[in-house]
């Protein structure tokens, strides 16, 4: 019997594309050092699955994301955008 609440196990093709480095300097003002405010996430083991109105992305070991606002999508960032993440 299955559970709706069971963790899922997601193929690299069905996460969200990732942001280009062309994206990614638009996302970040230009010159990659000021970072627009938002939710910034970093998967250090397992998924995070990040839904808002705007929609909806998971993110996978490794992984960086970002949404602006609740209505923007989130999106896969290619790199650590600059944050010292807690571990």
């Amino acid at each position: 019997m299955s559970n709706d609440n069971e963790a899922k196990d997601f193929k690299l093709e069905e996460l969200e594309k990732p942001l280009t480095e062309q994206e990614m300097k638009e996302t970040t003002g230009g010159d990659g050092t000021a970072l627009p405010p938002g939710l910034y996430v970093q998967v250090l083991d397992g998924l995070i699955h990040v839904d808002n109105q705007g929609g909806a992305s998971n993110f996978a070991a490794g992984q960086f994301g970002f949404t602006p606002n609740i209505t923007q999508p989130p999106v896969i960032v290619p790199k650590n955008p600059g944050l010292q993440f807690a571990r």
